[in-house]
């Protein structure tokens, strides 16, 4: 039997509405809504319940960068495309509505015909561009946080409201990274995160960079643990961190293979070549700076005294930040 084919989809965020409604219900859920919009956009992709699935192929979310931008990398990370709309009055009004309204209808009159349309936003402002969408015959769906008008969500063919989001913004995914690493590997990454600190910032980062979930000392160890390495055999990528991997073992702290990898690589495309005059400092140095490359990529935003934090804790307080 054939399985049915997902509909096509296109789905427009107001994350300042969405959020603040979100935050004056449930403030956890408005975080989880913000930090994780993979988790909530994959239960309604998978159907949510309600049968059927569908492919998000138009993902857009629009923010007021001078409140939320440290949101930004969240939404990029889970595919979206994120557009600034910044205050535009005294009052604070933003040009979130007439950007998605703009982007909405151009899609509506693309050439690929999207089956359904999603909104999320309480602004009543949208009913007469929901309006439009129901009447070209496509499916339509608000999302609501907070305070609505009737006539807006009258106008929809399905409402998911404050206390369907919250529900969806927990649902586990089908399959996380940890579930996708070999048995011992994942073994070893539960054993890590066992003592694993819970500082905001480094679980930000992780979120957002996949860098691996490792503490302080964990990071010291293992960049230890590589230099000397380095002083007692040449660099070659899979024995390396082999060897790695069970010096960390015999140390007392089971750290994933993957994990020391993703260090290893870090240290190699921080520049230089991998040999036995490097330093654990030096080595340090390196992973910090493509650290840092990673989350810059990822337009992630920190103040002085979080670079001070950041740095101390990929490094293993083993250097201060990037080499010079």
């Amino acid at each position: 039997m054939t399985a049915p084919t997902a509909s096509r989809a296109a789905l427009f965020v107001d994350f300042d509405n969405v959020y603040l409604g979100l935050q004056s219900v449930d403030p956890a859920a408005a975080e989880a809504f913000a930090t994780d919009p993979a988790t909530w956009i994959a239960a309604i992709a998978d159907g949510d319940g309600r049968g059927g699935s569908r492919r998000f192929l138009i993902r857009n979310c629009y923010l007021n960068p001078s409140t939320f931008s440290r949101y930004r990398a969240y939404w990029t990370r889970a595919g979206f495309r994120v557009v600034d709309c910044p205050s535009l009055t005294q009052q604070g009004k933003s040009s979130t509505d007439i950007n998605l309204v703009l982007d909405a209808v151009d899609v509506l009159a693309g050439e690929v015909r999207m089956d359904e349309f999603f909104i999320a936003s309480a602004d009543a402002d949208f009913t007469s561009l929901v309006q439009r969408i129901r009447a070209a015959d496509r499916q339509t769906t608000v999302i609501v946080a907070g305070a609505v008008a009737r006539a807006y969500t009258a106008m929809a063919d399905r409402v998911v409201d404050a206390e369907e989001l919250r529900g969806l913004t927990t649902a586990k995914p089908a399959l996380d990274a940890a579930a996708a690493l070999p048995a011992s590997d994942h073994q070893r990454e539960v054993s890590a995160d066992a003592e694993l600190d819970s500082v905001p910032l480094h679980d930000r980062v992780r979120r957002v960079t996949n860098i691996p979930r490792l503490t302080k000392a964990q990071f010291a160890l293992v960049i230890t643990l590589l230099a000397a390495d380095l002083g007692r055999h040449p660099f070659e990528m899979s024995p390396t961190t082999k060897r790695v991997r069970d010096a960390c073992n015999e140390a007392g702290e089971p750290i994933a293979r993957s994990a020391i990898s993703f260090v290893t690589h870090g240290v190699r495309y921080g520049g230089g070549a991998m040999t036995a005059e490097i330093g654990v400092r030096e080595l340090a140095a390196r992973w910090v700076s493509q650290a840092e490359s990673l989350c810059r990529g990822a337009r992630m935003e920190f103040d002085d005294d979080e670079i001070i934090e950041l740095r101390a804790w990929l490094g293993g307080g083993l250097a201060s930040g990037p080499a010079e």
